[in-house]
């Protein structure tokens, strides 16, 4: 394979993965905003922190295979058959570990509920259960169609699902006599979505396994590859696992238990609203990221300059997620402009703190995506060591809720803006270490120009375009929000 035949692969999945991730934002904010909108704080708390907990599991039960699958994939394609092998064998596995571990879900369930205040829901509990062992195969389907660059395929496919069944829901939910009802339908909704897609890929695996472009007769010294993928594998699942205490499928069930289901609400509001703009970038990347420098690694690609390759790579991939972040930023800046400075003496006010919150968040999530591109290539080229140091400075964020928990801020939102800047402060600890020691093994240039360039185009525009716009109250803007919370 060519440098530019894996570029043009590497710019199609983009294309799929963002057409994919706004069906699949689109369906779950308009979800969500009707769920707070017409259920009781205690049953929307069940919807947050279930779905919370069965989506922090599938990352805890992934084993470590979204980074690594999608390099080893590659090694394993050398040879027809260690391919075909390889791809059954991963997926029996998961079957039964997710199994395994729904099952030890279902005994620590009701313990979970009781934490959390929502025992007179257990039932959603149990569904949960289900819906993880169902998230948890249809997970590692995806991988494997992503690993080779078949995002079109897939992603149409799950596109496809997700609005018919989406749209399904919304008719049931306008004739919806109470939430126990509402909640079923949501539930039931996810389970056969999920399924749907699994069924339909299940036809494509054949082709999958045949595509030209990944087809060998290497022989491969496959128990030195599978130990070195088992490896790959426990390493990244134990950084995964790192990095989800500062994700918010393990905070909210953390924040409920803290401070209590309002302030986590306020939390989950403001945090859904900015991972919208980070994991727009996050999916539309998805696992190219990995692809492209395991493409290098596994000298699938025929170049006769694999460090200038290696920058090459590095830089359009930095490049691509700057294009997708700056303007974003510049969208974030405008609405600060028209939002927040124009009613700075009521900043203490709850729908303002609530809007800052989503403010802070999102430019803080978007700002650490421009160093995606580092932490990439330090998994693809094991510097394990590296990556570990990096996430010890994560480890005190749980404890941090405890201690905010015992001020006397712990239940005033006010608190949200404190958990925000200690999660992200220790974050970035995280991500200058291992910029530095990116650098000081491989001579690569960040493109800063072009950033700053980008920088200065987003914001000005911003700038210019806020011009035109009056002044927009918060009360307007958070009041729809505000009918449940408080």
């Amino acid at each position: 394979m060519t440098p530019t035949t894996l570029y043009k692969k590497f710019d199609e999945a983009l294309y799929w993965n963002g057409t994919l991730f706004f069906v699949n934002k689109i369906s779950k904010t308009l979800i969500s905003f009707l769920l707070f909108r017409t259920l009781t704080p205690i049953e929307f708390s069940t919807w947050a922190n279930v779905f919370s907990i069965v989506f922090i599991l599938v990352l805890w039960a992934d084993f470590g295979f979204s980074r690594s699958v999608p390099q080893y994939a590659l090694e394993f394609a050398k040879n027809h058959q260690a391919k075909t092998t390889f791809m059954r064998n991963i997926l029996i596995f998961k079957f039964f570990a997710a199994l395994i571990i729904n099952l030890l879900f279902i005994l620590f369930s009701a313990k979970l509920a009781t934490m959390l205040g929502l025992i007179s829901h257990m039932m959603f509990f149990h569904i949960g259960c289900l819906i993880f062992f169902i998230e948890s195969i249809k997970s590692l389907v995806r991988l494997l169609f992503h690993s080779y660059f078949w995002q079109k395929q897939f992603n149409f496919i799950e596109s496809i699902i997700v609005t018919i069944t989406t749209v399904i829901l919304f008719i049931v939910l306008v004739s919806a006599p109470n939430g126990t009802y509402i909640l079923k339908a949501v539930f039931i909704q996810q389970i056969v979505a999920s399924m749907l897609v699994i069924i339909f890929a299940s036809f494509l695996f054949s082709s999958l396994i045949a595509d030209k472009d990944y087809q060998g007769t290497e022989k491969l010294n496959m128990k030195q590859l599978i130990a070195d993928f088992i490896a790959q594998s426990g390493v990244i699942w134990s950084l995964i696992t790192i990095n989800s205490i500062t994700e918010r499928n393990f905070l909210i069930p953390l924040f409920t238990y803290t401070v209590g289901h309002r302030l986590a609400a306020i939390f989950k509001v403001a945090n859904d609203a900015a991972l919208f703009f980070q994991l727009f970038v996050i999916r539309t990347i998805g696992t190219t990221g990995t692809s492209l420098f395991s493409h290098l690694q596994s000298k699938q690609v025929t170049t006769h300059s694999p460090h200038r390759l290696l920058g090459d790579i590095f830089t359009l991939l930095t490049k691509r997620i700057l294009w997708l972040t700056m303007p974003l930023l510049g969208l974030l800046f405008m609405l600060y402009l028209r939002t927040i400075v124009p009613y700075t003496p009521g900043i203490f006010s709850e729908p303002q703190l609530l809007f800052t919150s989503f403010l802070m968040l999102t430019s803080l999530y978007l700002v650490q995506l421009f160093f995606f591109a580092y932490d990439r290539l330090l998994e693809v080229k094991r510097h394990y060591k590296a990556l570990f140091i990096s996430m010890i400075a994560y480890l005190p964020i749980p404890l941090s809720f405890f201690f905010i928990a015992k001020l006397p801020i712990a239940d005033h939102p006010s608190a949200i803006l404190l958990i925000i800047l200690v999660i992200h402060g220790l974050r970035s600890v995280g991500h200058v270490i291992r910029i530095i020691y990116t650098h000081m093994h491989y001579d690569l240039s960040f493109p800063l120009k072009f950033a700053a360039l980008l920088c200065l185009t987003s914001l000005g525009s911003a700038f210019l375009i806020s011009r035109f716009f009056s002044p927009i109250p918060l009360e307007l803007l958070t009041s729809f929000f505000f009918k449940r919370i408080v």
